[in-house]
């Protein structure tokens, strides 16, 4: 339950400017040091805000233990927003590697935290060791290997455009990541605790892709199109990235809902079969998550975070509203909303963003879907055609299973065979990935 807060608050920790100081041409000495105080300002806010708010918290959820476990999260805040600044820095020098090796450090140190914290304690602390342990490492390691220190706040450094920049984005992604983390959170007032954990596992597994490939991707998008001045050339140069990343993650996300029983019974445990319906929905939401991700990219990297916020304001509230009340009926309802929402975001991000770059409707929505119509669209037709094949010809469950398999190969196969450029472009950006800090070191 308290996971969902902490992903809200993580988010919007930088106060958007993240992407501010990776979408500005350059930054000064003094803009450096300034966006390090604010970062960490702001971490320390929103920690405050954390502990403070904790008994609200749990009277929410009518459980007293959350308050010391928000209180010990709080911290996590203050963590990220030292980190911010550093990890910007390691982006804008092209040191992917060097960010990977954080990450994966950070991720191993806090898996083992909360492994150790678990076998120990046996309660909820290990969230807040995993928690807090991850944010210590990234910490230690970007400031050890970073060559940048930060100075005393400096007047008169041109923050005004940063700035600005960096509050549109805010106010996009505390709304985004609220009406992502919704869910969870309306599902944990009306749902029993253990179906509310099955759901929060199910969309971990679903936007597992997204967030292993297509977010890190991000580094690589927004400079490029930095690059680019001429806004008729946006959704060109976002294509060459995008479209190899979607091919990559609806892959693994058809996959995964195409086989959901079986993905179930592995990562949930025989006894969640339920769920199974619930997280093939979800992987069709993720297929159509990262089916946006171009709208994203284009309109932040072509310096236009405004007209992101103005097309994505009603659908989210829409997804809001709409998962508050499905919330009480079951998961099923809440996935389908989830689905319905992701859709609508990309019809209003082509339909008014895009448009206003002088983009026409059906090229972006070609462009969008391109890469994964075949995968959005057999991943609910595969398992029901099967099905009726299972009833038809009495076949097994191993057989069915096979001949899941061989479809979802041959899926993969016509997506990469029919636009052949997306093999050639997944290698590129492949090489350009783990190249990149090598060439400019």
């Amino acid at each position: 339950m308290v996971a969902g807060l902490v992903v809200v608050a993580r988010v919007v920790g930088d106060f958007g400017l993240s992407l501010a100081s990776l979408q500005a041409p350059s930054l000064s000495v003094g803009q450096k040091s300034n966006l390090f105080w604010i970062n960490l300002t702001v971490g320390a806010i929103l920690t405050a805000l954390l502990a403070g708010l904790a008994p609200l918290v749990a009277e929410f959820y009518a459980t007293d233990r959350i308050v010391s476990i928000c209180r010990l999260l709080s911290p996590v805040f203050l963590l990220n927003g030292a980190s911010a600044q550093f990890r910007i820095e390691a982006n804008r020098a092209g040191l992917f590697q060097h960010l990977a090796l954080v990450d994966v450090t950070a991720t191993v140190m806090g898996l083992a935290s909360a492994i150790t914290a678990s076998m120990v304690l046996h309660n909820a602390m290990a969230l807040v060791a995993q928690q807090i342990a991850t944010a210590i490492t990234a910490l230690a390691i970007l400031t050890v290997r970073a060559k940048w220190r930060p100075g005393m706040p400096r007047m008169h450094t041109g923050m005004a455009r940063i700035l600005r920049f960096g509050g549109v984005v805010f106010a996009m992604t505390t709304l985004n990541a609220i009406s992502n983390q919704m869910a969870p959170i309306a599902l944990g007032h009306t749902q029993p605790a253990s179906v509310v954990g099955a759901f929060n596992r199910s969309v971990l597994l679903s936007t597992a892709p997204v967030q292993q490939v297509a977010t890190p991707m991000t580094r690589l998008a927004i400079p490029r199109i930095r690059q680019n001045s001429g806004a008729g050339t946006h959704l060109s140069v976002v294509r060459g990235v995008h479209a190899p990343v979607a091919l990559v993650c609806a892959a693994g996300l058809s996959c995964l809902g195409m086989n959901a029983d079986i993905a179930v019974r592995v990562f949930l445990g025989p006894g969640w079969a339920s769920i199974a319906p619930v997280l093939s929905v979800l992987c069709i939401a993720g297929i159509v998550q990262v089916s946006g991700y171009i709208i994203y990219w284009t309109l932040v990297g072509s310096g236009r975070p405004r007209l992101l916020l103005l097309s994505e304001v009603f659908p989210r509230l829409l997804m809001i509203g709409g998962i508050a009340v499905c919330a009480p009926h079951g998961l099923l309802p809440v996935a389908w909303c989830i689905v319905a929402g992701q859709c609508l975001l990309i019809l209003t991000g082509c339909g008014y963003g895009l448009r206003r770059l002088s983009i026409r409707f059906w090229d972006s929505m070609f462009s969008a879907f391109s890469p994964t119509a075949p995968f959005l669209i057999a991943t609910p037709l595969v398992p029901f055609i099967l099905e009726a094949t299972q009833h038809l010809w009495n076949l097994t469950d191993t057989q069915c299973n096979i001949l899941s398999a061989i479809a979802w190969a041959a899926l993969v196969l016509g997506a990469i065979a029919i636009p052949r450029g997306n093999r050639g472009l997944a290698l590129r950006m492949a090489r350009k990935f783990t190249g990149s800090s090598q060439s400019r070191v």
